[in-house]
């Protein structure tokens, strides 16, 4: 439909990017309003998941009816949405995309406290007003409380290991806004290991997230309004776990079932700012956002250091004349990241330079008082580059690749009647490859010899859906008590994966390369939620029903390759929750998240690695009293299913996990 193009170089700048210097200074200020939703989102109100005692945004997002509560090899938590990996999504904050991979993205989840989130918008297609910074299965956007919500305050104790939180989340006045938290969480996981002689294994973790936030907003005039935010979020993560024989990880940095010990200190400082003003119909709006991250991680016998940072300025218009809405956008962003790796005979520090500046047109039409058809164009440009800092034989910086993406969407909406409406919507993105895969270098690792590969591309992606929605009550969103059915499909051009090739005394060499085939992920996706009346009480019933299927054919390349890493067949939510009396609830829910492949990194090829079917269910009771007390009781069970491999021939078997949560909660 339109072309994308891709180039590897050590030529010279983007000319589009020489009009900006590399060396301004970020010292973290960023700034932006909350995103705005659309025909292609979804919006839940956290309260209705608030019964579940969710810690964290990681516990709250699980609650969704189209999450899956995923966890890799290491049995680390992970958000499956859509029925695809935290890899494939893309996670906002107010509307701007987070900084970092999909590991990033995961810690900064379990660090923001779920009493801070106001809504959760999940976009189940791009469109062109936003930047999904990679996402495939959709993008998550959490808008967190502003000055006009609510004072939270939260104290709760967490077992049979000793958890605790503690948050205050207090409205100062009708400008500002001030939250702080700290959550601790320790848990033990047990099993079996079977290669032949059966034995037992156990792991051990440990984590404590602390979180500072300030937002500010003023009004200069009737018409202009500013905004500003500081987020401070420092983790310090701990594993034990007992020696295993396989050396099974996901890349060169990520620990391994090997590696007995693992830990991480990491710290986010987040600054934003914007200004908007309006003008009868006319909205203009100017956003600075910064961002950095820092992060150690410490294995058995390796050392890595990361450093990112970045800036990005935005400015979008958007008005409506009679029966369109329109809007247009530019924006541009540095970004410079930096890793060090030590290992048991040698040190590799990497230093990277981004530059990628965006445009996005888009226009809503009401054609008819039912039917509204938006269209969009979305471009993005970049150039990445390699510093190098200390090399006098080489210049100070070298070009890896440049690229250029026309992105087109479209969403036609047709509302049926009063209460039912189907839509239709096409949406392409970008998955960058990273940037370390890009640059030529060697990692040794044992008998494992890393390589970059100059001449690898971006995955491109390309989305179809199909919505049908029914609201069970007027004026009432099919989200808080409807019925929301979705049909997708979602292919993915060019995907990469690791090649191996045979060295030299039992040696191998792994390369990132792109796949000539593409992959494809189908699927269909069952959301109700239906209050009803027993004894005069009210009664609410929620269900969420998912199936899977993906489709990936690499031939003898990737001949491990049957489905997309982490990938469920399906995913199934149940819950009731009865009012028994005008204070007091209870309820009780069950899911099951059915067979999925984890890839991983082998010896001497890759590791297709079957989880089992797991199960988690669970019950609460919740009473809340007047001046806004509540407390809440919850108990639930675990199990993770089985890690199974024919090749090498394993199993791991987890024992069920018993849990427990004590909160006393205050709103206003």
């Amino acid at each position: 439909m339109f072309r994308n193009e891709q180039h590897i170089s050590v030529r010279r700048r983007h000319p589009l990017l020489q009009l900006i210097p590399a060396s301004v200074l970020v010292a973290l200020l960023g700034f932006s309003a909350p995103g705005q939703a659309n025909d292609a989102t979804l919006s839940y109100d956290p309260e209705n998941y608030s019964r579940f005692l969710p810690l964290t945004a990681l516990d709250l997002l699980r609650q969704l009816p189209t999450t899956g509560m995923g966890k890799n090899l290491n049995i680390e938590d992970d958000v499956l949405l859509y029925g695809m990996s935290g890899s494939y999504q893309s996670l906002s904050i107010n509307g701007q995309p987070l900084l970092g991979d999909s590991n990033a993205q995961r810690l900064a989840l379990e660090r923001i406290p779920a009493a801070m989130i106001k809504q959760i918008d999940i976009s189940e297609n791009s469109q062109s007003d936003q930047d999904w910074g990679g996402g495939a299965a959709g993008a998550i956007n959490l808008i967190l409380k502003d000055q006009f919500s609510p004072s939270s305050y939260l104290a709760g104790i967490s077992g049979p290991e000793d958890g605790y939180q503690l948050l205050a989340d207090v409205s100062l006045s009708r400008t500002l806004r001030i939250g702080l938290s700290r959550i601790r969480q320790a848990s033990n996981n047990q099993g079996t290991y079977d290669d032949g002689t059966r034995q037992t294994w156990s792991q051990h973790r440990q984590q404590q997230d602390d979180t500072l936030r300030l937002y500010h907003q003023a009004s200069l005039s009737a018409a202009t309004r500013l905004s500003s935010e500081l987020m401070l979020m420092n983790s310090d993560f701990d594993r034990n776990h007992t020696a295993l024989p396989l050396t099974l990880r996901y890349d060169a940095s990520h620990p391994g079932l090997a590696d007995t010990t693992y830990q991480h200190d990491r710290t986010n400082q987040y600054l934003r700012f914007s200004a908007s003003h309006q003008i009868d119909s006319r909205i203009t709006r100017l956003s600075l956002t910064g961002e950095q991250f820092e992060q150690q991680q410490q294995r058995d016998n390796t050392y890595d250091d990361e450093d990112d940072s970045r800036y990005r300025l935005n400015w979008t218009l958007a008005e409506t004349r009679d029966e369109h809405r329109w809007s247009l956008g530019l924006s541009y962003q540095q970004r410079k990241q930096s890793t060090y790796h030590a290992g048991d005979s040698q040190q590799q520090q990497l230093i990277f330079k981004e530059n990628r500046a965006s445009a996005f047109i888009q226009d809503a039409w009401q054609v008819t008082p039912g039917t509204r058809l938006t269209l969009g164009l979305r471009l993005e440009s970049y150039e990445l580059s390699q510093d190098n800092e200390g090399d006098q034989s080489l210049a100070d910086q070298s070009e890896i690749a440049t690229a250029t993406y026309w992105l087109p969407s479209a969403i036609l909406n047709r509302r049926l009647d009063y209460h039912q409406q189907l839509q239709f919507s096409l949406g392409q993105s970008i998955h960058s490859a990273r940037a370390r895969d890009r640059v030529p270098h060697q990692l040794d690792d044992e008998n494992l010899l890393w390589m970059g590969n100059a001449n690898l591309v971006d995955e491109q992606i390309t989305s179809y859906v199909m919505r049908y929605q029914r609201q069970f009550q007027t004026g009432v969103r099919a989200e808080e008590e409807g019925l929301i059915l979705s049909v997708f499909q979602r292919s993915l051009y060019q995907p990469i994966h690791y090649r191996y090739d045979a060295l030299a005394a039992g040696q191998y060499q792994i390369t990132p390369v792109n796949s000539a085939v593409p992959a494809v992920l189908r699927g269909i996706s069952l959301s109700v939620r239906r209050p009803l009346s027993l004894a005069e009480r009210p009664l609410i019933v929620e269900l969420g029903a998912n199936l899977y299927e993906s489709d990936v054919r690499g031939g003898q390349v990737i001949e491990q390759r049957r489905r997309l890493d982490q990938s469920p067949d399906s995913v199934i939510k149940a819950s009731v929750e009865y009012w028994y009396f005008r204070h007091a609830r209870l309820g009780a829910y069950w899911f099951y998240q059915g067979q999925s492949a984890h890839l991983a990194v082998g010896d001497t090829h890759e590791i297709s690695v079957r989880n089992t079917p797991s199960h988690d269910c669970g019950g609460y009771l919740d009473y809340s009293w007047t001046g806004g007390w509540r407390i809440g009781v919850s108990i639930s069970q675990h199990l993770t299913g089985d890690y199974r491999s024919n090749d090498p021939d394993f199993q791991l078997e987890s024992a069920s996990e018993w849990r427990w949560q004590l909160q006393l909660r205050k709103e206003g």
